[in-house]
């Protein structure tokens, strides 16, 4: 894929391509990164060639990102359902956040929370399994 230009469109053009169309449809896409990382206490950083090189003590490697192989948005598209589809399956988006009896949740958090009820899909706060079915059920689980 090409742009106006005739240059060559990279990975990132075309994911932020793919976003603005999903937009457009009323529908919300997210970039999904999907890779892994390795932390720890930095001892030192030096430069050898110029590269940049970290020196970690007890290293434990991060893992981010939903699923190896999930694609590089996701997301969902808002469908009505019409009487011509009464009968078939959809797919209902469904978000879960975990939260200790105490647990706050983020702005991003609640924004997220609120973004996919307003479009129809299921979201809830979880402090037990019984908020689980609660949400699964329709009930709204606010934080």
């Amino acid at each position: 894929m090409h742009d106006k230009s005739g240059k060559m469109k990279t990975e990132a053009n075309v994911s932020n391509d793919a976003a603005v169309e999903v937009s457009k449809c009323g529908g919300k896409s997210f970039r999904n990164n999907v890779g892994g990382a390795w932390a720890g206490q930095k001892v030192r950083q030096f430069r050898e060639n110029g590269a940049v090189y970290a020196v970690i003590k007890d290293p434990y490697r991060i893992n981010f990102g939903l699923q190896v192989g999930s694609g590089d948005r996701i997301g969902w598209l808002p469908v009505k359902i019409t009487p011509e589809m009464v009968g078939t399956t959809i797919a209902q988006f469904m978000s879960l956040e975990m939260k200790k009896i105490d647990g706050k949740a983020s702005p991003d958090q609640v924004r997220w929370h609120e973004i996919v009820l307003a479009d129809g899909g299921l979201s809830g706060f979880i402090r037990d399994k019984s908020d689980v079915v609660r949400v699964i059920n329709g009930a709204r689980l606010d934080p």
